[in-house]
C-alpha cells in the first residue's frame, strides 16, 4: 500500500506562489521500473539530457553497485545526491553526507572507480562553507558540481489549529524549500564554488525564466536545471520562456 497524504506546502504572496516545500521521501519503483522508465524516455525523447539522481547509505558496496546497474543503461551522466536535506539524513544519507568533506570525497572515489560516464556531486547549501565540500569532490575525482539543493525549512503553523504544514495526520518534518525566493542563495553557492574550483557547474534553485538562468551563467553556472517552475506551472504551457533549459530530464533512485 502506497501512503498517499500531502508532501507539499506552499508559501504564496496573494496568488504568487514565492516558496514551495517538499517533505516526499523515496519512489516505491523497482530498479527495474527506473531502468524501463530511462529506456522509454530516451526513446521518446533521444536528444534530451537524462542525469540519474542517486543515493544511498555509507557503504561502500552500496554506491558502486547502484552505479553499475546503471552504467549500462541509456542514462548520459550519474548525479550523487549528498544533499537531500529531509527523510533522510537522520539516517546518515543525504544532507549528512554533504555536511563531512570527508565523507563526501570518499563516496565521490567509490564512485569514480566504477562510473562509465559524468559523474556531478549535488552539494548541500546546509553547511558552513560550501565552496570546501566543493574542493573535496574535485579532488576526489568527479567531473562537475550540481548547487544547490532544496534549503532546510519549516513551511508554517496552522494558527488556527496549531499544526505545522504541510500536514501529515497532525505531524510534518523540516523540509525542501524551492521555489522563486531561493534564487539569490542558488546565485550565492554557485559563485562560491566557481572561485574555488574549475569543474562545470550545474545551476539550480529558483529559475523561472530565461532571465534567472542567464544571471545562474554569470557567477559561473555552465548549464542549468529546472524543477518547482515546470511542478508548479508546467512545461508545456511554459515552453516559450523554458525553452533554453529543457534538456534535462531527472530522476531519484534509492537502493538500501
Amino acid at each position: 500500500m502506497i501512503e498517499a497524504s500531502q508532501r507539499y506546502a506552499t508559501w504564496k504572496i496573494g496568488n504568487k506562489i514565492c516558496g514551495f516545500e517538499n517533505i516526499e521521501l523515496l519512489s516505491h519503483l523497482t530498479v527495474q521500473q527506473w531502468l524501463d522508465g530511462i529506456k522509454f524516455l530516451k526513446q521518446k525523447h533521444p536528444t534530451k539530457v537524462q542525469i540519474a539522481s542517486i543515493m544511498a547509505p555509507v557503504k561502500k558496496e552500496e554506491w558502486p553497485n547502484l552505479v553499475r546497474t546503471f552504467n549500462n543503461s541509456e542514462v548520459d551522466a550519474f548525479e550523487l545526491n549528498f544533499s537531500c536535506p529531509h527523510g533522510m539524513p537522520e539516517k546518515g544519507i543525504g544532507m549528512a553526507i554533504g555536511t563531512s568533506a570527508e565523507i563526501s570525497a570518499m563516496i565521490t572515489g567509490w564512485v569514480m572507480e566504477v562510473a562509465k560516464k559524468p559523474v556531478f556531486v549535488k552539494l548541500s547549501l546546509n553547511v558552513t562553507n560550501i565552496a570546501e565540500i566543493a574542493k573535496a569532490v574535485e579532488k576526489a575525482g568527479c567531473n562537475g558540481i550540481s548547487a544547490i539543493n532544496t534549503v532546510q525549512s519549516l513551511m508554517g503553523v496552522d494558527l488556527d489549529t496549531f499544526e505545522p504544514m504541510p500536514n501529515v495526520n497532525g505531524k510534518t518534518t523540516f523540509g525542501g524549500y524551492s521555489g522563486i525566493s531561493v534564487k539569490p542563495i542558488g546565485l550565492r553557492c554557485v559563485a562560491q564554488i566557481r572561485q574555488n574550483s574549475g569543474l562545470p557547474i550545474l545551476g539550480i534553485g529558483g529559475i523561472s525564466n530565461w532571465h534567472d538562468a542567464a544571471e545562474y551563467m554569470t557567477v559561473g553556472a555552465d548549464a542549468v536545471q529546472v524543477y518547482t517552475e515546470v511542478m508548479v506551472n508546467g512545461y508545456v504551457s511554459q515552453e516559450s520562456k523554458l525553452n533554453i533549459l529543457s534538456g534535462f530530464i531527472a530522476f531519484d533512485c534509492f537502493i538500501s
